[in-house]
C-alpha cells in the first residue's frame, strides 16, 4: 500500500514539475539548444575575422587590399574603395575590408559585403552584435560651416535620399534620437 502511494506521489510530482518547467520557459531554452552551431539570429555566424593575425599591421592590410584609416585619416587603399563602389554598381557581389585605427593600440575591422542589392556591415569587435544590413551606400561631402574644411561621410542606410546636414545633425546626437537609421562606415 505504501508503495502505491509513493508511486502515485512521484507521478503527481513529475506531472507538476513538467507543468512548472513548461510554464517557466525552459521549453523555449531547450528549443534554442537545438539550433545548429554557427547560426546567429536569422543569419549564419560570420567567421571572416576568425583568422586575422593579432599582429596584423596597417602596412600588411594595405598590401592585402584593405582600406586603412588612422584616426579618421585615409592611410591607404582609396583605389580599392573606388573599385568596391564600382563593383556594387556593376555586379551582384563585392566585398572590402576596412581597418580603423582609433589609436595605435585600438584597432578594429569592418567588412562591407554587397550581395544581391543589399549591403552588410560586420564589425570585428563583436560580429554577432555588430552585423547590419541596409539597402543604400551613401557618400556625402559638405561643410559644417564656412570656416571649416570639407568633411565626408560614408555610411549605410535604408533611406534613398539623405542630406549632408541630416547626417551632420544625426552625428551630434545619440543613436536613439537620430532622425533616420544608418551605420557609419567611415568619415574624414
Amino acid at each position: 500500500m505504501r508503495g502505491k502511494v509513493l508511486k502515485k506521489n512521484v507521478g503527481v510530482f513529475l506531472a507538476v514539475l513538467f507543468v512548472v518547467l513548461s510554464a517557466s520557459g525552459c521549453e523555449k531554452l531547450m528549443e534554442q539548444e537545438k539550433v545548429q552551431p554557427g547560426k546567429a539570429i536569422g543569419k549564419e555566424r560570420y567567421t571572416g575575422f576568425d583568422n586575422l593575425p593579432k599582429d596584423y599591421t596597417a602596412e600588411q592590410a594595405i598590401a592585402d587590399g584593405c582600406v586603412v584609416y588612422n584616426q579618421n585619416k585615409l592611410a591607404g587603399g582609396r583605389d580599392k574603395w573606388d573599385e568596391f563602389v564600382k563593383k556594387t554598381q556593376e555586379s551582384d557581389y563585392a566585398k572590402i575590408r576596412i581597418r580603423q585605427n582609433i589609436t595605435e593600440a585600438d584597432v578594429y575591422y569592418e567588412d562591407v559585403i554587397y550581395k544581391n542589392g543589399k549591403f552588410r556591415l560586420i564589425i570585428s569587435t563583436d560580429p554577432e552584435q555588430y552585423d547590419y544590413e541596409y539597402s543604400y551606400l551613401q557618400d556625402l561631402k559638405g561643410k559644417a560651416s564656412k570656416k571649416l574644411k570639407y568633411s565626408r561621410f560614408v555610411f549605410l542606410t535604408d533611406e534613398k535620399e539623405v542630406s549632408f546636414e541630416q547626417v551632420l545633425e544625426a552625428e551630434s546626437v545619440t543613436a536613439s534620437k537620430r532622425s533616420f537609421n544608418y551605420q557609419m562606415i567611415f568619415h574624414e
